[in-house]
């Protein structure tokens, strides 16, 4: 299982590195954002199903969609109006077709779908269509990536105490503190490549304090999506990657990180 994640994980890696150094590829990072959105919500609506809510797939992918579009051409401007129609078009769908007995779940479950699955890409989106977006939303990928490595290399060699076996019985806590460790790496990283580049988009104090709260938020959203998949009686979202399952197996640390990131980047515009 680890060559096949490896080399998984090394071919994403290479092809977002390559497009947010490169300009005419910035259309990748958006199609990036948007499919895993789509094939998020599509993994959420199964994993759902199979905890024994029905959610209203077609709405479902309307409000994600909608939210994408708003995302894309006017920075989520409309995003309290997209919201509230979803709202109305849930209520109104579960009460005049589905039986009362699974409106309240199913409703709850379709909406929660595109706000868990969706809107953090949504944000993404947002981000990136800011001036060097493409580098501000490379900084969060790669802390993030580092995480998600020294995570795994330093829970399979080190790891001994459960961080937390109710919901993923295999992380541990040293896995986790190696994570953090490996994630300041991946600050010093960017700092050195926006020197580089001449795009000091952030302090070295900044990136570090950012390395910290991504992640920790993204060891959050792992184990979040780790209990809804023991709700649903299975061990990954999907299995779209070859050694990490789904796109949500994969994107599961930035679902919290992206909005943490957005609200960074409304007091402290750069």
């Amino acid at each position: 299982m680890a060559v096949p994640r490896t080399i998984t994980g090394l071919i994403m890696a290479g092809v977002i590195f390559f497009a947010i150094f490169v300009p005419w590829l910035a259309w990748v990072l958006y199609l990036f954002l948007a499919a895993s959105a789509i094939i998020g919500v599509s993994e959420y609506y199964k994993l759902a199903e199979r905890a024994g809510v029905k959610a209203n797939k077609p709405l479902l992918f309307l409000a994600t969609s909608a939210l994408l579009a708003d995302a894309y051409f006017a920075n989520l401007a409309h995003f309290p109006h997209v919201i509230i129609l979803s709202l109305a078009m849930t209520a109104a769908i579960y009460v005049l077709t589905v039986d009362f007995a699974g409106s309240l779940a199913g409703g709850s479950a379709t909406l929660f779908g595109a706000l868990w699955a969706g809107l953090p890409m949504a944000l993404g989106i947002t981000i990136l269509n800011q001036k060097n977006g493409n580098f501000i939303l490379g900084t969060l990928f790669a802390i993030n990536f580092m995480t998600d490595i020294g995570a795994y290399i330093i829970g399979c060699n080190l790891g001994r105490h459960k961080l937390c076996p109710r919901l993923s019985p295999k992380k541990t806590i040293e896995g986790s503190i190696g994570g953090l460790v490996f994630a300041q790496l991946g600050a010093l990283f960017c700092w050195f490549i926006l020197g580089v580049i001449k795009t000091p988009l952030f302090t070295i104090g900044e990136l570090f304090s950012l390395a910290v709260l991504f992640g920790v938020t993204g060891q959050i959203g792992d184990l979040v999506e780790s209990g809804y998949k023991r709700d649903a009686g299975v061990k990954n979202s999907g299995n779209i990657l070859h050694g990490h399952g789904g796109i949500l197996d994969r994107m599961d640390s930035l679902i919290f990180s992206l909005p943490l990131l957005y609200l960074y980047l409304l007091f402290f515009p750069r």
